[in-house]
């Protein structure tokens, strides 16, 4: 998270991700200040070919966020970007 608004590029990303098999799949909820854009889905990674699918969320449909995961201490914590 980078707060600031527009005139600092201030952002919120939020990823949940976890490999199984070849694929590496990552719920997002990400906010971009510049634009004010919003967007939640799910991207499948290939780590054979590295292709990715993105699977876009509709926000009006989105019940809760990913925020709420950042004080669970079930989760790493990591330093990952995926946009």
């Amino acid at each position: 998270m980078r707060g600031g608004g527009r005139q600092n590029e201030g952002l919120d990303l939020n990823y949940i991700y976890f490999t199984d098999k070849n694929f590496k799949y990552i719920i997002y909820d990400t906010y971009f200040a510049a634009g004010k854009k919003r967007n939640i889905g799910i991207k499948i990674l290939d780590l054979e070919t590295n292709k990715t699918i993105n699977l876009r969320g509709d926000i009006k449909t989105r019940k809760g966020t990913l925020i709420d995961f950042r004080d669970n201490k079930l989760l790493k914590i990591g330093e990952e970007l995926f946009d």
